[in-house]
């Protein structure tokens, strides 16, 4: 049993490292689902997808469906909310493990599932829990579709490989506005290096993105990514002075902080490339990633948060990741000195996405003392007041209300919600209210953007009491020095 391991890891070591990354996903996963779950928009889709009983396609980003299906039968058979909490933590790595598992035994392209199921531990830390994003879901339905065109047209079957590819461009669009970069990337790293792509089949390509891109422009357009286009007007703006927007020191930061070790990795393996007449190669991923950094800084020339920024920024991996592992592929046949550095780091991202948890911990602490205490003092509905301390340790607010639902009726018989309040419904106005419709006071939900009858939340997963909302910020800001307390 043992020769037969070393032999393995000897000459499959790509794999092996596949298989450490989809066990460490799928337990780190399992572990954390409070913390993965609970938090922003998962909480909010949790919370919708057991009210409404259907698909939730936010900004149109439809292929969200992949992983929203399963949690939503859950939901229709009335499953138990710590079931479906658990599901829809593991759901994600579920389908990134299959996913890697028909590249590899599938289609037979080993760097092409590496890349893809190590993306998740190579790219990221604070994504990992923000889990939702539509952008990394559709890396892995990118890397499916190349593997399976490079797989049919090696077996000369083009007209298949022409009908995927024209399924393909639409369908990915549907994850998110930034797959496009992703796209353009590998039709063009393909064309240039790969070889394995004729002049009519690029123009093909670019034609059917064009088209797409068009046509999501005008059926499939919404406010939210527009307001983002809108900023790419920035990179004119603020040029060549890029590097004094708080943005570019977030990303230098995030970069040493988080990424340093992949950079090192990448750089010595591009330099090695250099050295290999491989210069070309090498200026076109290094311009690339230049352009695509300049245009996240510049859109977003603010900053935000981090998980915001470590989903965008996760391209640059990719970008790295595919040319240096197909270029240096001979290097990966066998157990080599790069394999053995490719261990150490992916053994590193992995405790280092494991550390990351500590600020989504404390997040699920600071809930739990908070619906404690309302449950000590009486009360099942809190509207608290805006605070700069609460919105800065909490990372975002806006989904509070699901968060706090969801979380109290898991471990209480009575259910204990609260938000942030801002406009419209501000602690004045919900005075107003409860002073103007005693009545009705007691029968609605309120979160940041919605106001809901309890008579829409199903009494199978919730227990909401006739209480009116209560203005009060102090055990907010007693269980946050609590949790902050116990840190130290």
């Amino acid at each position: 049993m043992w020769q037969r391991f070393k032999l393995f890891w000897i000459n499959d070591a790509i794999t092996g490292i596949g298989i450490v990354i989809a066990l460490a996903l799928l337990s780190l996963s399992a572990w954390f689902y409070l913390e993965r779950t609970i938090f922003c928009d998962i909480a909010y889709h949790t919370f919708t997808l057991i009210r409404t009983k259907q698909l939730l396609m936010g900004h149109f980003r439809f292929g969200s469906a992949i992983t929203q299906l399963p949690i939503l039968l859950l939901c229709k058979w009335n499953a138990p909310l710590q079931l479906v909490l658990i599901a829809y933590s593991l759901i994600y790595p579920i389908y990134y493990v299959t996913v890697f598992a028909i590249i590899r035994w599938g289609f037979k392209n080993k760097l092409l599932a590496i890349i893809q199921l190590g993306f998740y531990v190579w790219f990221a830390s604070d994504t990992f829990y923000w889990m939702q994003s539509e952008l990394q879901q559709g890396i892995s339905a990118l890397l499916l579709f190349v593997a399976a065109i490079t797989y049919y047209q090696q077996q000369q079957k083009k007209t298949l490989a022409c009908l995927l590819s024209l399924i393909g461009i639409p369908f990915l669009f549907t994850f998110h506005p930034l797959m496009v970069f992703a796209i353009t990337y590998i039709i063009l790293y393909w064309f240039f290096f790969e070889k394995q792509m004729s002049l009519i089949q690029l123009a093909f390509y670019f034609a059917a993105l064009l088209l797409t891109w068009l046509l999501k422009q005008k059926y499939l357009s919404n406010s939210y990514d527009d307001s983002h286009q809108l900023g790419i007007s920035n990179i004119i703006h603020y040029f060549p002075n890029y590097y004094k927007l708080q943005s570019f020191k977030s990303f230098i930061h995030y970069l040493v902080a988080d990424y340093k070790l992949w950079v090192l990795f990448c750089s010595a393996l591009l330099s090695y490339l250099a050295t290999q007449g491989n210069k070309k190669l090498v200026a076109f991923v290094v311009v690339y990633c230049l352009a695509y950094t300049i245009l996240i800084v510049a859109v977003f020339e603010g900053g935000g948060e981090k998980f915001y920024f470590d989903n965008m920024y996760s391209l640059l991996g990719l970008f790295l990741a595919i040319p240096v592992f197909m270029a240096a592929q001979r290097q990966w046949q066998r157990f080599t000195k790069w394999t053995f550095v490719l261990i150490v780091i992916t053994v590193v991202r992995i405790g280092q996405v494991y550390q990351t948890h500590q600020a989504y911990t404390d997040r699920i602490k600071w809930h739990q003392e908070v619906i404690a205490d309302a449950r000590q003092n009486h009360l099942t509905k809190i509207s608290i007041p805006p605070n700069a301390k609460l919105e800065h340790q909490l990372k975002m607010t806006w989904a509070m209300a699901y968060e706090s639902a969801l979380l109290s009726s898991l471990n209480y018989q009575t259910t204990v919600s609260y938000y942030m309040a801002y406009a419209p419904m501000t602690t004045d106005s919900i005075l107003h209210f409860n002073a103007a419709a005693p009545n009705k006071a007691g029968q609605l939900f309120i979160a940041q953007f919605e106001q809901l009858p309890q008579t829409q939340l199903p009494s199978s997963y919730y227990q909401f009491s006739n209480a009116a909302y209560v203005v009060d910020s102090t055990l907010a800001l007693k269980a946050l020095s609590e949790v902050s307390a116990a840190k130290h």
